[in-house]
């Protein structure tokens, strides 16, 4: 087994030892008290028709009852979690009807035992974003096996929730691609590493890209990379120019 590999399945097992550490503490209060569910005014399914393509990326009617607007969940810490789901924000996402292999349903993601609801919900929303990082290596075993070697994995192993999961980055329903959108990737860095952001905004490389619309110049991936990100080393400021000066030299015609 390479050692890639390996680093994947340390990495699954580290999440799935994380969550059932993060659950254990809540099982009792979650015995003695159902989750409850918040009633609202509008009840019922959003007046919108539903368009063919979406009824069609849905084939468990999940859509039933997850388009209406009665989903909120008060979770084990008191955080509250609305699960209504847009069909259209499916159907015209990257796993929608435009993905070459075919519009992704529900179960493809959430599986085929997800229905009916019997299991205890998340212990936080945190919990749930970690979950989805399980959801999305399924498919996407290249970008976990990169992700298990970066540094965001490496927080989220050693119990930092607030490190950075697919969801967080890429959203969940909703996903669109990001190939060719350095502006996208840049702001989407930005939402947790807001100071960096403010300091690459200004900088020579921000103001090209996001005030002069250069897409030649770098984004945060282009230097940091993008699923395995590691942290600087000690002598980051020495390596850097090796990676700089390919970059900033001049293609030739």
């Amino acid at each position: 087994m390479s050692s890639r590999k390996y680093s994947y399945y340390l990495l699954v097992s580290g999440f799935l030892l994380l969550l059932m550490g993060l659950l254990l503490p809540v099982t009792a209060q979650e015995e003695t008290a159902e989750p409850v569910l918040e009633a609202t005014e509008e009840a019922a399914p959003p007046e919108q028709p539903v368009s063919d393509e979406a009824a069609e990326n849905d084939g468990n009617y999940c859509v039933i009852c997850h388009a209406g607007a009665d989903q909120v969940h008060t979770l084990a810490d008191g955080t509250q979690i609305d699960l209504q789901v847009n069909p259209e924000d499916i159907a015209q996402s990257v796993h929608g009807t435009a993905n070459p292999e075919g519009a992704l349903s529900c179960t493809d993601c959430h599986g085929e035992d997800a229905f009916p609801h019997d299991g205890k919900l998340p212990a936080s929303e945190r919990v749930l974003a970690v979950q989805s990082i399980e959801m999305c290596s399924q498919c996407h075993t290249e970008q976990a096996t990169e992700l298990a070697d970066g540094v965001h994995a490496a927080g989220l192993v050693h119990g930092n929730l607030r490190a950075a999961t697919c969801a967080d980055c890429h959203g969940s329903h909703d996903i669109q691609s990001l190939k060719d959108q350095p502006q996208a990737v840049a702001a989407i860095c930005g939402d947790c590493h807001v100071s960096v952001y403010d300091e690459y905004q200004e900088s020579v490389h921000g103001q090209a890209l996001l005030v002069n619309n250069d897409t030649n110049a770098p984004a945060c991936t282009d230097c940091h990379g993008v699923h395995g990100i590691i942290t600087p080393p000690p002598r980051s400021r020495v390596i850097a120019p090796r990676n700089c000066v390919p970059a900033a030299m001049p293609t030739k015609t």
